[in-house]
């Protein structure tokens, strides 16, 4: 590359861009009338020529940004054809995409419902199944549900669930800590402070109940509340009626009761008994 001196004006081959001087010694001459100020630019020249660079910089930025998800589309692409055998423009309907996403979530409950009956066998199943004579010694004690063993032995609960539904060990209809329950008059401990009150009501007007009484519906077996065997009655006390997740359990609870021919009544208010009874 042929380029000229800026010191001695004369042409020299140059094998760097970046070469503006033929030899050491004009190169010394250049750093002197540099630092006595015959260099300087302007401002406006530096700011022109930062706006240049900034120009060049965002270009190059969105050409990587691009290029990165091109690449990631073919990706995309790529899976789809190899896995899903649809073509990526039929998957931008809504509908289809809901559609889809129900097919696959049914198919997952159908297999976690395999699993927790034991019917499919996995690595973290044979694990749990070693420990099986401290399962049984755990699981007989009062205080000791799936869950608290499930983190003893390092596994999930729907594995110690699969574990015991294959070697036919009953499983407990309800587990919970005594410290959460509150007792009331008559020796029973009940989960919240509304039941508590609904319980004294029915002991002070002497009328007979049954507390959490299991009932069974298919694979699931519910527990309502109360039942009063002189009125063939099931009253529910749904205390977080606000909440979202209570809501679906209560939706699927009343559903349950109603194939099953059930007098039952929900209640949001402990006061609401006496209007039930009377």
């Amino acid at each position: 590359m042929i380029k000229k001196c800026e010191i001695c004006k004369k042409e020299f081959q140059s094998y760097k861009g970046t070469a503006k001087t033929c030899s050491p010694i004009c190169k010394k001459q250049k750093k002197i009338e540099y630092d006595r100020g015959h260099y300087q630019k302007n401002k406006d020249d530096i700011q022109e020529q930062h706006k240049i660079y900034y120009k060049k910089h965002k270009k190059a930025h969105s050409m990587r940004r691009r290029k990165y998800y091109l690449t990631n589309r073919i990706r995309l692409l790529e899976w789809h054809k190899k896995y899903r055998q649809e073509p990526r423009n039929k998957l931008k309907d809504k509908n289809r995409n809901i559609v889809r996403y129900s097919i696959h979530k049914k198919e997952w409950q159908d297999r976690d419902k395999k699993y927790r009956f034991g019917e499919i066998i996995t690595p973290s199943v044979i694990k749990a199944e070693k420990k099986l004579s401290f399962i049984k010694k755990m699981y007989a004690k009062r205080n000791y549900d799936t869950k608290s063993i499930a983190k003893k032995i390092g596994v999930t609960q729907n594995t110690i669930f699969a574990v015991l539904r294959k070697n036919n060990i009953p499983i407990k209809p309800k587990a919970f800590h005594n410290q959460k329950l509150l007792p009331c008059s008559n020796g029973l401990l009940v989960r919240s402070n509304g039941e508590r009150i609904i319980v004294e009501y029915l002991i002070a007007k002497r009328i007979n109940f049954e507390y959490e009484l299991p009932i069974k519906y298919g694979h699931k077996t519910y527990h309502p509340d109360f039942y009063i065997a002189e009125k063939d009655l099931y009253v529910e006390f749904a205390g977080l009626f606000n909440v979202a997740w209570y809501k679906e359990q209560l939706e699927k609870k009343k559903r349950a009761y109603k194939e099953l021919n059930m007098n039952a009544i929900f209640i949001t208010k402990p006061e609401q008994i006496c209007e039930v009874i009377i």
